[in-house]
């Protein structure tokens, strides 16, 4: 052993033993405040989500696009949360999250609660407006992408600021406005900036219907604007909901605007108390302004379903067997693609 390591290891004992003899005697001091009362706390969190995978049926490269192939399997770890969480007061808290998988910072942010009467502002990466009340309602973003984020409409995260409020003190009435970089997990490479807003009614402590707006500015005269309406309900055994949105990508096509929409609809029904059902089916028009008559530039409406069982051995752990299914409807003259379906095995471990 070292002399400097023998030397601290000696003081360190000596300090222990006087510390046993002489507690320490705290001052006296005047009534703090409740924020200052509130000793600070941490804890730590994790989300694992991996799949087995055996695919089905899918399109191959042109010109045979009308013919499916299948066969691949493989196994992937498609989630892998690591998060940290700390209370430094009833106001104050922080919240990180890192993804190795995608090898991503996910989340980190500063929370401060009641920053004025009934407000909450967060500051850093955090999770987006748009599909964050589908995903507490839904409850299982373990089986992929919801619609928006699915086909890149949105970001899932963002880095920039947020102001929450109620309008009452049971948050039945709500907003949230953000201020973003636009560019999700990227680094932002311009001036650019996206505004992200909600508004909220929760007629009971079970139901929701909520209103989504985006806006972004882009160079060359270019901007998109999102719009999208929910509405969901849970329950002790089910849960359900209903998106539809609408978005305006002007001048990304020329001077042609491009408008894609869609909508999505999900459920989760207890069938035991440890089985659920799960299921969700998607629509998209990828563009309600291509009729799809030039053969050059098609256009197509989508249909996504997944169905699956959810088996809980404990609650913190999910196997969900399920199947993924696209269908692309071509509009008049596109080309045929084939369907695409798969079946996987997924595996959602939380740590809390």
């Amino acid at each position: 052993m070292k002399k400097s390591s023998l030397v601290f290891f000696m003081v360190l004992c000596t300090l222990l033993v006087t510390a046993q003899q002489k507690p320490v005697v705290k001052a006296k001091q005047t009534k703090a405040s409740d924020s200052t009362q509130h000793s600070s706390a941490g804890k730590i969190f994790g989300v694992i989500i991996s799949d087995l995978n055996y695919l089905l049926q899918e399109p191959q490269a042109a010109p045979n696009q009308n013919k499916g192939t299948g066969g691949d399997n493989s196994f992937d770890i498609r989630r892998l949360h690591l998060g940290y969480e700390h209370t430094f007061s009833k106001e104050l808290s922080a919240r990180v999250i890192y993804d190795p998988a995608v090898d991503s910072l996910q989340e980190a942010y500063l929370l401060w609660k009641n920053v004025f009467s009934m407000h909450s502002l967060t500051i850093g990466m955090m999770h987006t407006l748009a599909e964050k009340t589908s995903e507490k309602y839904f409850e299982y973003r373990s089986l992929g992408q919801l619609v928006m984020d699915k086909k890149g409409f949105s970001q899932e995260f963002d880095r920039g600021i947020s102001l929450t409020g109620n309008f009452d003190p049971q948050g039945s009435v709500y907003y949230s406005f953000m201020v973003g970089n636009g560019s999700g997990m990227s680094p932002e490479l311009n001036k650019v900036k996206k505004f992200y807003f909600t508004f909220g009614l929760m007629p009971d402590k079970g139901s929701v219907a909520e209103l989504y707006l985006d806006y972004e500015n882009f160079t060359f005269g270019r901007s998109a604007i999102t719009a999208k309406f929910l509405y969901a309900m849970m329950a002790k055994t089910y849960a359900f909901g209903l998106d539809g949105f609408y978005r305006m990508n002007r001048k990304f096509a020329g001077t042609k605007d491009i408008v894609p929409a869609g909508g999505s609809i999900f459920s989760w029904v207890e069938m035991m108390s440890s089985t659920r059902a799960v299921a969700r089916i998607d629509v998209i028009d990828d563009d309600l302004n291509n009729s799809g008559n030039n053969v050059a530039s098609p256009s197509y409406r989508e249909v996504y379903a997944n169905v699956g069982l959810d088996y809980l051995p404990i609650p913190e752990v999910h196997l969900i067997p399920n199947i993924a299914y696209v269908m692309q409807m071509k509009k008049n003259k596109g080309p045929d693609i084939a369907e695409y379906m798969l079946a996987r095995l997924t595996v959602a471990v939380y740590f809390k």
